[in-house]
């Protein structure tokens, strides 16, 4: 692999399977994120005014 990117590319590729099963936790604990993030927000606005 002569080209600087190279490298990277086939890593990119070679991590596929991984990547998806990456994103499918990163959604599941996205939404219990956001919801936590919201409720505090609310609370730092109550407090706020």
């Amino acid at each position: 692999m002569n080209h600087p990117r190279g490298r990277v590319a086939f890593e990119e590729r070679a991590s596929y399977l991984l990547m998806c099963l990456i994103r499918l936790v990163y959604r599941a604990l996205m939404s219990g994120s956001r919801s936590k993030m919201r409720k505090t927000l609310v609370v730092y606005r109550a407090s706020a005014t």
